[in-house]
C-alpha cells in the first residue's frame, strides 16, 4: 500500500510540474526604439522627399524567442523636396517582426517608403501611408523578397504632388 501511495504521489507531482509554465523564459526587454532624425531618397517617380520625425515615443519589446513589437507614437512630417510641400502623418503602428527576422508585419498606420528595388526585385518606388496589415518578407540571408498588403493605402506621392 505504501508503494502505491508513493506511485500515486509521484504521478501527481509529474502531472502538476508539466501542467506548471516554464518559469525559465526570459522577460521580454523594453527599450526605446530610435529612428533617424530624417531620412531621404527618391520615393516618388517625379520629386525626392525627405521624411522628418516629429514625435518618437515608440518602445520596442523583444521576447526571448527573438521576435519584437514596436509600440508608442511615431509622427513624421513629408516634405517634397522640390516645391517644399509639406504633410505630416502619425504613423504609430504598431511593427511585428517574427523570431527569426524574415517577416515583419506592419498593422494600423504605417509609412511605407522605398525606392526602386528595395521591396524585392522589380518592386516599385513607394511612398504610402498605410492602414491594415502590410506584410515584408526577406530570405535567409535578409535580403527583402516581397511585401503585401491588405488595408488602406494611401498614395503620400499624389499628396505631395
Amino acid at each position: 500500500m505504501y508503494r502505491q501511495v508513493l506511485a500515486v504521489l509521484a504521478a501527481l507531482a509529474a502531472i502538476a510540474l508539466m501542467s506548471v509554465p516554464v518559469a525559465s523564459a526570459d522577460k521580454p526587454i523594453k527599450e526605446p526604439a530610435p529612428a533617424p532624425e530624417f531620412i531621404s531618397g527618391s520615393f516618388c517617380s517625379d520629386f525626392d522627399v525627405l521624411v522628418h520625425v516629429l514625435v518618437n515615443k515608440e518602445n520596442a519589446i523583444t521576447f526571448s524567442s527573438g521576435a519584437t513589437i514596436i509600440i508608442g507614437q511615431l509622427k513624421v512630417e513629408l516634405t517634397n523636396l522640390e516645391t517644399d510641400k509639406t504633410v505630416a502623418v502619425n504613423i504609430s503602428g504598431p511593427f511585428f517582426a517574427s523570431a527569426d527576422g524574415r517577416t515583419v508585419t506592419l498593422s494600423g498606420r504605417s509609412l511605407q517608403f522605398g525606392e526602386p528595388g528595395d521591396f524585392g526585385p522589380g518592386s516599385p518606388a513607394i511612398l504610402w501611408v498605410t492602414s491594415g496589415p502590410f506584410v515584408v518578407t526577406s530570405d535567409s540571408e535578409g535580403n527583402v523578397t516581397g511585401f503585401t498588403t491588405s488595408g488602406h493605402v494611401i498614395d503620400m506621392c499624389e499628396v505631395l504632388a
